[in-house]
């Protein structure tokens, strides 16, 4: 089975209580962790960002839609998840729903 590199973008503001609940979810997927591309932009705990060593944090002051922008322009992934903080991820997320995308090989 193809197994593409998924990203997670996630923009932050204030919302630490709520971020390391939605980032357990995302590392406990039922994919590949080596295919899983989780990249935080915007105003994040050191506290955080140390728990989480496979994440890419990028600490911006801003708003959320540029924080958005700026994770997408540095997701690696074939494909983008769209998340915020608040969201927990069921644990077959992306094997339940790359199978819908066109060209995706199962």
């Amino acid at each position: 089975m193809k197994h593409p590199i998924v990203s997670f973008i996630i923009p932050v503001f204030n919302e630490t209580v709520f971020l390391r609940n939605c980032l357990n979810s995302i590392l406990n997927l039922d994919y590949p962790k080596d295919k899983l591309d989780v990249v935080v932009v915007g105003n994040i705990s050191k506290g955080v960002i140390d728990d989480f060593p496979n994440v890419r944090f990028f600490v911006k002051e801003g708003n959320q839609p540029s924080a958005r922008n700026f994770a997408i322009s540095e997701a690696k992934g074939e494909y983008i998840f769209n998340f915020n903080a608040h969201a927990v991820a069921d644990k077959s997320l992306v094997s339940v729903v790359l199978p819908k995308f066109n060209g995706f090989v199962d």
